[in-house]
């Protein structure tokens, strides 16, 4: 027996040597700033001093209380159990689940179990059904730090595994702490309690030499796999694009970051179709037009199948890339070009032809001068508009403000009044306020009052301006009494794109038409109850609690 004591001492003396080392040299490191992570190298050295406090006490018990309680230091490292915890979730890339006052109530709760457990066994303990519900927590205790270290082991390993740079081993090094405390913690009760004590200091050594390897020959201080494991949430929960993961019965089961803020936060459990109005069939499209929390927005849409190689399909990832930008540059591209193009070659065409007749005709005829003058006015028109669409559109459309629908629209029509004041513009608009761009929506309205009244052959133009709620969104209408919009001016604007054989030829309803689509609002021609021409223009509902928009 006593060559068994002294053979334990030895051991347990040896072990707490060896982990004192690993904690004052990872300690140095720490204090001179030799580390990559402090986050990282804190709870390792404080695993290191925990199994060295569990020698120095497994040594002292005896000393001070003469005896040494059955099972002391395979309990007694449950001291290790929080900081190594905190340092493989770390390591695994997981350190988020890691929070102050998770550790503090850990750490409270097995620091009493241990005290508990030292007064029930050499400090006079408790009445006997006391002494039974103690032990029995202690056991529980027991099985529930070790279930979830196991859990935690389980993570590193994964994550080492499917790291490119970090091997395997290192992973399972940095698990064999737990690994190593259930092998001999089994074999030593199994065998005895002189066995039991024998096994405790080997135990000790061993996990302190495993310190040893883990930071001496795989550097897991300096290289770890949490990059990956952290990269990945990232990409779902950061990424700019929105991402839904869609199971077999098209239920959106997650949803990052981005998708919550354009679609709403309760959109995780809700049915595709109850979202969006479509089944996923309607994703698999080049380009899908949605409305969002930010307006109505058009996207490319991107759909993977998810499986998992034995049970087949298990659903599908749904990646929204927003195009809309895109696709109004694009637009705005073309039809600047076409328009221009077309305008100014027949513009120039009709300058040319009446020069060469003041060129031939001695006393040059009235008309023609006069039709120079006026093709030469529409040039300019044409080319000042474009500069000041270009000018607006060059504003971010994130610079949103909120503000009362009814002031957007009164001081559009203000602007035209001013110009056409034999018009009759009546104006009929709600307050609620829209979440947009001041400047491009108050210039879209504008430009449809003014085309409303330009084009109306009438000698007082009658124009009708509405704003009403709508589900989300404010729907403003611009109305009137004239010959409606030309038929191919329509088809241009309802398909988004023209060609050589369709194209619009004034500037006013493509310009109107962008300005809305990138407030992220919804634009549509239609009939006037007034006999000419209605466009009704959907914009984006603001927070009746933002404070009016400048």
């Amino acid at each position: 027996m006593a060559t068994e004591t002294v053979l334990w001492a030895l051991l347990s003396l040896a072990g707490g040597l060896l982990a004192g080392w690993v904690a004052v040299s990872e300690g140095r490191r720490l204090r001179d700033g030799d580390v990559v992570s402090r986050g990282l190298s804190l709870p390792f050295v404080a695993t290191a001093v925990a199994i060295t406090v569990a020698v120095a006490g497994s040594l002292l018990v005896p000393v001070v209380f003469g005896t040494f309680p059955s099972g002391y230091v395979f309990v007694s490292l449950l001291l290790f159990a929080v900081p190594w915890t905190v340092f493989a979730l770390r390591y695994a890339g997981w350190g988020s689940l890691v929070t102050s006052g998770r550790v503090t109530v850990a750490s409270a709760v097995i620091v009493a179990g241990l005290a508990g457990l030292l007064f029930v066994n050499v400090g006079g303990g408790l009445s006997s059904p006391l002494e039974g519900v103690f032990i029995a927590f202690v056991n529980i205790l027991l099985f529930a730090v070790i279930g979830a270290m196991f859990v935690v082991s389980g993570l590193v390993v994964l994550s080492a595994s499917r790291h490119g740079s970090v091997p395997t081993a290192a992973g399972v090094v940095v698990t064999l702490p737990v690994v190593e405390t259930m092998i001999f913690g089994a074999a030593g009760t199994a065998l005895g309690a002189a066995s039991n004590r024998l096994f405790s200091g080997l135990l000790l050594v061993v996990l302190s030499a495993t310190l040893v390897v883990a930071t001496d020959y795989y550097d897991v201080l300096d290289v770890r796999p949490g990059a990956s494991v952290l990269g990945e949430r990232t990409l779902m929960r950061e990424l700019d694009e929105a991402v839904l993961v869609v199971d077999e019965r098209d239920t959106v089961a997650r949803a990052n970051r981005s998708a919550t803020r354009l679609f709403g936060a309760d959109i995780e459990g809700a049915d595709l179709s109850a979202v969006f109005g479509r089944s996923l069939e309607a994703f698999e499209a080049d380009s899908l037009e949605l409305w969002t929390e930010q307006g109505n927005r058009q996207f490319s849409p991107r759909v993977t199948r998810l499986s998992d190689g034995a049970t087949g399909s298990l659903g599908y990832a749904v990646t929204l890339f927003d195009i809309t930008d895109r696709e109004i540059r694009q637009q705005r591209i073309q039809v600047l070009n076409r328009i221009l193009r077309h305008n100014i070659r027949n513009d120039i065409d009709v300058i040319k032809a009446h020069s060469e007749q003041l060129a031939d005709v001695p006393a040059a005829p009235t008309e023609s001068a006069v039709t120079i003058q006026q093709t030469a006015d529409q040039l300019a028109t044409l080319s000042r508009d474009a500069r000041q669409f270009q000018k607006l559109m060059r504003q971010s459309t994130e610079r949103e403000s909120t503000v009362p629908a009814a002031d957007v629209v009164t001081d559009a029509v203000e602007a035209v009044n001013e110009e056409w004041p034999e018009a009759d513009v009546a104006v009929d608009a709600v307050a609620t306020p829209v979440a947009v761009s001041r400047n491009l929506v108050q210039y879209a309205l504008s430009n449809l009052v003014e085309n409303a009244v330009q084009h109306n052959e009438s000698a007082t133009p009658r124009v009708r301006v509405t704003a009403v709620d709508g589900d989300g969104h404010v729907e403003v209408t611009v109305a009137d009494d004239g010959p409606g919009i030309p038929e191919t001016e329509r088809a241009v604007i309802e398909t988004g794109g023209e060609d050589q054989y369709s194209h619009s030829t004034q500037f006013g309803l493509w310009s109107a038409n962008w300005a809305v689509q990138a407030v992220g609002g919804e634009f549509e021609i239609g009939e006037s109850d007034l006999g000419g021409a209605a466009v009704r223009v959907t914009l984006p509902r603001g927070d009746d609690s933002f404070p009016e928009g400048e």
